[in-house]
């Protein structure tokens, strides 16, 4: 680099020079064309003075006409290179008729259009076809890409009656800069952009495209070429070099190589050394491809044989130390959305997602590509620096009122959709870096959520929170664009990550999904283990759920590899040998080194699962209900695994049942996801998860989860079914407010309880009030008046000689067993005062089993709770053979 100054330097002055053309003199002399006699110096309406170079073929037929001239002494690499011209075109340009200037390109008179064989850099409207704007666009072998989109409309703001005055300059850096003026105007600055490249260029020229009847209407004036214009006796310089990939490198000379420079033997990289694997070139940029991948975030060192351009001029040893700087996963992040910008607050009404950088690294010539919805939108990013941002919108959105944004000039494919999506950012490789899964209902605001208010990060730090992190935007303008959001504060993340749900998809793959992303430390398979729970699934009846925490039965299995499912880092894929057999549980411990992106670790590092079966009649029972919440709080189910097998919530559905009609509601889905429910295991559905847990914030959040509708719970009563996916009825609940207890003064936000999950779920004495001192609701542990159905094995037990029937979640409830060697015995059961007066008939008649639960709730027959004193308790049972029994056992009522 300090020679090539030193030989600017002595640059004499007659190097710097200049073509000019006016076309006053009557002869095209030094142009050459692909069909010659079709342009002229003309004095038909001139541009400038008494002549302009015009378009004068009459073609019967649409035509491609090119004028062009030698420039094979530019170099564009030893100074500023300035062009100005004047130009008119008289038909509204489209994609059949439009014009480009080549400011340089490689190719003959023939190939001198886009689509051809051609590589350089042309100015001109309609060369991709897709619209008028005036653009530079870079052409690689007939490829086009934008350098610079000016914002002129041709159609609209020069028309085919005006005159535009264009100067575009590029410095040896690869600045390119715009300026134009229209009818005579001083130009104006109108846009500029950045391109290294450069190519072995011989021509500069103008293609003209038209269809038969709009020929003869292109003049072109005052045209000039400035800069150095030397014969080239220099060799290449580098002028750039970087990592594109782990395993690619790209290099940048100030001219084209030649063949015998792009040799892998050329180059070398490291210590010790390797050889790239590949070496491709187009124009001054070489690309090396290595085979195995380099270490990030380090300086690797660069050595070059030496550099060579086509006219044998050469180098000696070239060497420079490149830093590998990628984007890891959370380097840069989305930090700002609009997916709603109708009806627009101060704003450009338009689409946006807003990228941060958050690392400490510049990154330099960054392929992303951004997901929205199903939409995938490449984008170029030149240089990205520490806490910078980064606007994506539409290419048709103007944000000129709003100084300070840098806008990418990419065409947005993605579509916010209001309601909520999935936006992931990813390198070239797709590699995630950040994403998230939004939805504009998250917040209770009405105002904002008709549209106009973008969605906000409030902490840069944590950017994989979900919801707990995103606001609606403050600012008076609606959003906050390319600048700090308007609701950045300190929210840090304290929530512990948890598996929120583990499924076997077969007897060889299992699926976690986590409740949050988690780090890269989870694709370890060694780390994982698999084993059978201890010998004996948990009992039917069993009063605590399966949490994965049970000791293992020490039969092992193996997990042999973990890939990613799920581009967030939140689900994952299990491959275990040997098979998973049907009928037995199994316990997954996850690795301790587990973590999210805050730093949390586990809250629970193990699991249970097993192959799936679908339960009988009481084995997935509805197990709580709060029908009449808070107001403004929301309504919950809770489900129980009353079986010894594994069960997938996602097989069930529960629906309301109109009495007087007989009809069905809705159905609500128990989940959208594949999980294992383990016996003993709640399960709670909510369309307000935030709500049940500020209201209980005792219950067993881990099991609480959101569903979008759920059934019909009216807060007089109704009924509730419970189906498999093939409609197979496993259980039914009436409900409604006289179930609760007679004490209570109101029962507006107090859950109805199982008395215990094997109940009948019909009977109204299965139900009760839940306690105060469990916050009156218990969902997703075990419930406040749960009776543990163990009796002491005698002909009739108690569960208590005493009942306190004051829903303080103690002795609320009486279990009465009766036991008996007789079969099919017919009972009858009665509580009297110690008067003798019956107060509650139990069973009339009822057929046993002889074994036989009952429940008193300390209420009479008119659904009263009795006074205090002794009760007495009597059943009449009698045996198929007429044998019969009597038994009697004394309670005292308290409160």
């Amino acid at each position: 680099m300090k020679i090539l100054l030193f030989i600017l330097a002595l640059l004499p002055l007659s190097l710097k020079g200049q073509l000019f053309y006016d076309f006053e003199a009557v002869t095209t002399e030094g142009w050459i064309f692909n069909n010659p006699g079709r342009w002229e110096c003309s004095d038909d309406q001139p541009l400038s003075g008494e002549r302009s170079l015009h378009h004068i073929y009459d073609n019967i037929e649409s035509g491609v006409d090119i004028a062009a001239l030698p420039v094979d002494e530019l170099q564009a690499s030893l100074g500023d290179v300035i062009w100005r011209f004047t130009i008119r075109h008289g038909s509204d340009p489209s994609s059949s008729n439009n014009w480009g200037l080549f400011l340089a390109a490689d190719a003959g008179v023939d190939h001198l259009c886009p689509g051809e064989e051609v590589s350089g850099f042309v100015a001109g409207v309609n060369m991709a076809g897709y619209d008028d704007t005036l653009r530079i666009w870079k052409c690689d072998s007939g490829v086009l890409s934008p350098v610079i989109t000016t914002g002129i409309n041709w159609q609209t703001d020069i028309g085919s009656e005006g005159v535009a005055s264009i100067v575009i300059t590029r410095s040896p850096e690869g600045l390119w800069e715009i300026w134009v003026g229209i009818d005579g105007e001083d130009p104006l600055h109108a846009g500029s952009g950045e391109c290294y490249e450069w190519f072995d260029v011989s021509l500069l020229g103008i293609c003209y495209r038209y269809t038969s009847t709009r020929d003869r209407l292109l003049w072109l004036d005052n045209l000039s070429v400035e800069g150095v214009f030397i014969t080239d006796s220099y060799p290449p310089v580098l002028r750039d070099a970087w990592f594109e990939s782990g395993v690619s490198l790209v290099i940048v000379t100030d001219e084209p190589l030649s063949s015998g420079s792009l040799q892998p033997a050329n180059f070398m990289m490291g210590d010790p050394g390797v050889h790239p694997v590949e070496v491709s070139a187009a124009g001054t940029v070489t690309r090396l491809l290595f085979s195995g991948p380099f270490e990030n975030r380090v300086s690797h060192y660069l050595v070059i044989g030496s550099l060579c351009d086509g006219k044998g001029n050469c180098s000696g040893e070239v060497d420079t130390v490149i830093t590998l700087s990628i984007p890891e996963w959370g380097d840069l992040v989305i930090t700002e959305l609009m997916p709603d910008p109708d009806p627009a607050v101060d704003l450009p009404p338009c689409e946006y997602i807003e990228i941060f950088n958050r690392s400490d690294l510049r990154f330099r010539h960054l392929q992303l590509s951004l997901t929205a919805g199903s939409g995938v939108t490449s984008v170029t990013v030149d240089r990205f620096g520490p806490g910078e941002y980064l606007l994506i919108t539409g290419s048709n959105c103007q944000w000129d009122d709003t100084s300070g944004i840098r806008v990418t000039d990419v065409t947005f494919q993605g579509t916010l959709v209001n309601s909520g999506t999935t936006v992931i950012l990813s390198d070239a490789d797709g590699n995630t870096l950040h994403g998230l899964v939004y939805d504009s209902g998250w917040f209770n605001d009405k105002l904002k959520s008709e549209g106009g208010w973008s969605l906000e990060m409030k902490d840069y730090d944590y950017p994989f929170q979900d919801r707990i992190n995103w606001s609606y935007s403050v600012s008076p303008r609606g959003g906050t664009p390319g600048m700090p959001n308007s609701v950045q504060s300190h929210n840090p993340d304290n929530v512990q990550p948890w598996p929120e749900a583990l499924y076997a998809l077969s007897d060889t793959a299992l699926s976690i999904l986590f409740s949050e992303p988690v780090n890269a430390g989870v694709t370890e398979a060694r780390d994982w283990e698999l084993v059978t729970a201890i010998t004996g699934s948990p009992k039917k009846n069993s009063s605590r759920p399966y949490n994965g925490k049970k000791k293992s039965g020490g039969q092992k299995g193996r997990i042999t590899a973990v890939s990613e499912a799920d581009r967030l880092r939140r689900e994952f894929i299990l491959s275990c040998n040997p098979p998973l057999e049907p009928g037995v549980l199994f316990v997954l411990t996850i690795p301790e080194t587990v973590s999210d992106y805050g730093g949390n670790t586990l809250e629970r590092n193990s699991a249970g699962t097993g192959i799936a079966s679908l339960p009988d009649w009481g084995d997935i029972v509805v197990n709580e209900i709060l029908f009449d919440p808070l107001p403004g709080e929301a309504e919950y189910i809770e489900f129980f695994n009353n079986s010894n097998l594994v069960v997938d919530p996602a097989a069930f559905f529960v629906s309301s049942l109109n009495e007087q009609s007989g009809d069905t509601g809705k159905p609500a889905w128990l989940s959208l996801i594949h999980r294992s429910l383990m016996p003993g295991d709640y399960f709670v559905i909510t369309t307000g998860r935030e709500s049940v847990l500020r209201c209980f914030p005792e219950s067993g959040r881990m099991a609480i989860y959101e569903t979008a509708v759920l059934p019909s719970l009216p807060d007089g009563g109704g009924q509730l079914l419970l189906f498999t996916q093939s409609c197979t009825l496993v259980d039914k609940v009436r409900y409604n407010a006289l179930m609760h207890s007679d004490i209570l003064s109101g029962v507006t936000g107090i859950s109805l309880e199982k008395i215990y999950p094997s109940a009948p779920s019909l009977e109204l004495s299965s139900w009760h009030s839940a306690a105060g001192t469990s916050g009156w609701g218990t969902p997703g542990i075990i419930n406040s008046v749960f009776i543990d159905n163990h009796g002491s094995g005698g002909e009739i037990s108690l569960s208590s000689t005493r009942i306190s029937p004051d829903n303080d979640g103690f002795e609320d409830i009486l279990q009465i067993t009766v036991e008996t060697e007789l079969t099919e015995v017919v009972i009858s059961g009665t509580i009297f005062s110690d008067r003798g007066l019956p107060v509650r008939h139990l069973a009339q008649n009822l057929t046993g089993s002889g074994r036989d639960i009952f429940y008193w709730d300390g209420k009479d027959d008119s659904g009263l709770t009795v006074s205090r004193g002794l009760y007495i308790l009597f059943f009449h049972l009698t045996g198929i053979d007429g044998k019969t029994m009597h038994f009697r056992k004394v309670c005292a009522v308290i409160r």
